[in-house]
């Protein structure tokens, strides 16, 4: 994702309501959209269990998924339906629909609907956004934008977002601390400013700035994530828990949420508990790499060697060059005493680069295993030449 997750889910209209419980087949949906797999988020929610055409959330999600396959009247006719259900929950994304077919008096009703709401897209967001492209060549284009449509309120949070785009964390709070003053400032902001904190590492801050946030909103499960990840990075890792397990309750099950509460669990060592939630993120993003790279390390901490070894063979087919992959599969050949075979992971991190003095290390111990004296020393005496102290250990005992 190209922007600030939270800045997106503070300010877009279309977007999971922060204080809603939403059905597993939202996030099965989501999911299968952010992969692209949009013909088959539409059949998961066509055979939804929850009634879709009750459902603005999932009836936006499935005019997602029409318009991101270019089926614009079935788009439209879905995000009309929620509309009906949601007032103004829709605007936006027809107004986008509308346009992409160039239907340009429909497009202007819906966008001007939209900025007339309390609720809209940031002014750049909606400059820059592709499918008004025909629409911005208009006269009528030029028109709506004579009118401000923004309070002072909505342009500070534009200014936090720009901020945001270019990781100036420290003017960003410098911006929100002139306007959160007492108890009269708005929970977004300190949302804001706690982000901006925890980007720049002070989580105890960010963990207060959520805190605040969530004492202001309440049954805001986007706000115990974010504090879940400050209390994390801190070392407080059952607490984190806590407050995931209330996220994830009052989410209806964000699979991102067990992603971070599978961490928490591996930071207290419960490599079981963590290992069954970076699982149940992997059934909605079977691909994401960083999840594959959780679940192999806290797969070899419990033994499950085999599960690690075919997780590992997806990874590096993925990403060939990551030497991190090979170190790893390396360690795992290692504990079974396959020298061989260890030996070629260790060579390839090598190959890719030539700094690594655990490799070194650990290949010269596959090499002493193999009866290669003459390789192992050279391994461990290049360890030493980088720095590796307990090389020279190995190299009085072996190489003399």
């Amino acid at each position: 994702m190209s922007r600030n997750l939270l800045f997106i889910l503070l300010v877009l209209n279309f977007s999971p309501s922060l204080a809603q419980k939403m059905p597993e087949s939202y996030y099965q949906a989501l999911a299968l959209i952010e992969q692209n797999k949009c013909e088959q988020a539409i059949s998961l929610i066509d055979s939804s269990v929850v009634k879709t055409d009750n459902n603005p959330n999932l009836l936006m999600l499935r005019g997602e998924a029409f318009l991101k396959k270019h089926q614009y009247a079935k788009a439209i006719d879905d995000f009309r339906k929620a509309e009906l259900l949601k007032n103004g929950i829709a605007s936006y994304q027809l107004a986008r629909a509308y346009a992409l077919i160039n239907d340009t008096e429909n497009a202007l009703i819906e966008l001007k609907r939209h900025l007339s709401q309390p609720v809209k897209q940031p002014e750049a967001f909606i400059l820059l956004d592709t499918a008004f492209i025909n629409l911005s060549k208009s006269s009528q284009w030029n028109s709506i934008w004579l009118n401000d449509w923004y309070t002072p309120y909505e342009r500070m949070v534009a200014e936090v977002a720009y901020l945001f785009s270019h990781e100036q964390w420290d003017d960003a709070i410098d911006l929100l601390n002139q306007k959160i003053e007492g108890r009269a400032a708005r929970h977004r902001l300190y949302a804001l400013r706690g982000e901006a904190y925890f980007n720049i590492g002070s989580y105890r801050s960010a963990e207060a700035d959520f805190a605040q946030a969530i004492q202001k909103s309440r049954r805001n499960h986007e706000y115990m994530f974010w504090k879940a990840k400050a209390l994390a990075a801190q070392g407080k890792y059952k607490a984190a828990i806590k407050q995931l397990n209330h996220a994830i309750d009052l989410s209806g099950g964000n699979p991102h949420y067990y992603m971070e509460r599978g961490q928490a669990y591996a930071g207290m060592g419960n490599h079981h508990n963590a290992i069954t939630d970076i699982q149940h993120f992997l059934t909605y993003y079977p691909d994401c790499i960083k999840a594959m790279e959780l679940f192999t390390i806290y797969a070899v901490a419990l033994g499950r060697n085999i599960d690690a070894l075919f997780r590992l063979a997806t990874m590096i087919k993925a990403k060939p060059n990551e030497v991190n992959y090979y170190l790893l599969r390396s360690k795992i050949y290692i504990s079974s005493q396959n020298w061989a075979v260890a030996e070629k992971d260790l060579s390839k991190a090598i190959g890719i680069n030539g700094r690594l003095v655990e490799a070194y290390m650990q290949r010269g111990l596959c090499y002493i295993n193999m009866g290669n004296k003459e390789a192992a020393c050279k391994d461990w005496k290049q360890a030493q030449t980088l720095g590796k102290f307990e090389a020279q250990e190995l190299i009085y005992k072996h190489c003399r």
